[in-house]
């Protein structure tokens, strides 16, 4: 067992603990993503098939609320990183202005070799939502290059993509990933991803 290996392992445990609830194997993903997605047109709808469907602006009033309550507990000038990942445009802009709301200073690329170079040069990303499906190098081969480094910090990997598939979940956790959201997704059930890896 490699000494990078155990550093891994145990950032990822320290991340576990502060989670909101108990990790889960692939069917249970499978399971929890079939009864919150995809989510009925309205208000919370960010993507549809991969594509933004309406301003993140219009976002109910209770989970505005606590967005809200966590940017004042979290302070100013306290923003922490996040790297968006995907080679979708728009993808990353509804992204970006979601992490904004979250009280995050966002970078972005668009595929794994972009993610990687930027990841060696900010060591403070504490959080990555990562795109499975993207030309030169795709989220799964960045994912496994990122946790064979030696690095002060592993930051949490949200891997986001329409992979249903309980093989294709147990891959990415099995190489990984912290947490894994299925496409589309609401502004609630990103917060809720947020607080279990442990970043909000």
């Amino acid at each position: 067992m490699s000494a990078i290996g155990d550093r891994w392992r145990s950032d990822r445990a320290v991340r576990t603990s502060r989670a909101s609830g108990p990790s889960r194997n692939a069917a249970a993903y499978c399971a929890e993503n079939r009864r919150r997605s995809p989510p009925r047109a309205g208000k919370q709808t960010v993507f549809v098939h991969g594509l933004p469907q309406v301003s993140p602006k219009k976002f109910d009033d209770a989970g505005g609320a606590r967005v809200a309550a966590l940017v004042v507990k979290r302070g100013i000038g306290m923003a922490k990183k996040v790297l968006l990942v995907d080679d979708s445009r728009a993808v990353r802009l509804i992204c970006r202005r979601l992490m904004t709301s979250f009280g995050f200073e966002s970078l972005e690329a668009e595929n794994g070799r972009e993610a990687l170079a930027l990841v060696r040069s900010h060591s403070d990303i504490e959080v990555i939502l990562l795109d499975w499906n993207m030309p030169i190098m795709n989220g799964l081969d960045f994912l496994k290059v990122l946790r064979a480094e030696r690095r002060p910090l592993q930051p949490a990997v949200i891997m986001c993509t329409m992979y249903s598939e309980p093989s294709r979940i147990a891959e990415a956790m099995a190489a990984g990933a912290s947490e894994y959201l299925m496409k589309p997704f609401s502004q609630n059930i990103l917060l809720s991803k947020f607080q279990e890896v442990g970043v909000l």
